[in-house]
């Protein structure tokens, strides 16, 4: 009995020093609005050299390859389209798609561009946290925006810029082979 008893406790301080302490470094870990505040600064900095410098290269970057490649593609529909083409009504509505979301994309990260400076500009973030905070969130949420904006794009040339090509060279290496 006294064996089954010893077993029994051991068991449960064996189970419960491990929940114990994950407990103890939570109530430890936790931080407070104030350690927040403290920090504001910091990302203010850090949002004004390092991640602006970095979006503002990234954007130029994105912008000046999909642009080139709407151009491209533009070309090539065109193309189709002066040798009445079957498959150039699909292509010039894949290139109006493209456009299309590519001026969202432009439009998108203009927004997220001021939200990111407006987190940046506010004056005494420690105290004026509550702004701070609502900005952050802000940007956060337009930056989401362009992200969502990029897998689009991508998403179209991808899946259906693909398929149409694949489609027309299938068709392309049939009419090779029927004029053999």
């Amino acid at each position: 009995m006294i064996k089954q008893f010893i077993k029994t406790t051991i068991l449960i301080a064996v189970l419960a020093l491990p929940l114990a302490g994950t407990f103890a470094l939570s109530v430890h870990a936790q931080t407070t609005s104030s350690d927040y505040e403290l920090r504001c600064e910091g990302a203010q900095s850090t949002l004004r050299t390092t991640v602006r410098s970095r979006d503002l290269h990234t954007r130029v970057d994105r912008l000046q390859a999909y642009r080139y490649i709407e151009k491209n593609l533009d070309a090539f529909t065109q193309r189709l389209e002066n040798n009445n083409q079957p498959e150039a009504e699909q292509f010039r509505e894949l290139t109006t798609q493209l456009a299309t979301l590519i001026g969202q994309f432009t439009a998108n990260y203009e927004e997220y561009d001021a939200a990111r400076d407006s987190v940046s500009d506010i004056e005494g973030c420690r105290g004026n946290f509550d702004a701070f905070q609502k900005n952050l969130y802000d940007a956060r949420e337009k930056r989401a925006k362009v992200s969502a904006d990029v897998a689009d794009i991508h998403s179209l040339l991808d899946s259906d810029v693909r398929n149409q090509l694949s489609t027309l060279l299938e068709a392309l290496q049939e009419s090779e082979v029927a004029y053999e």
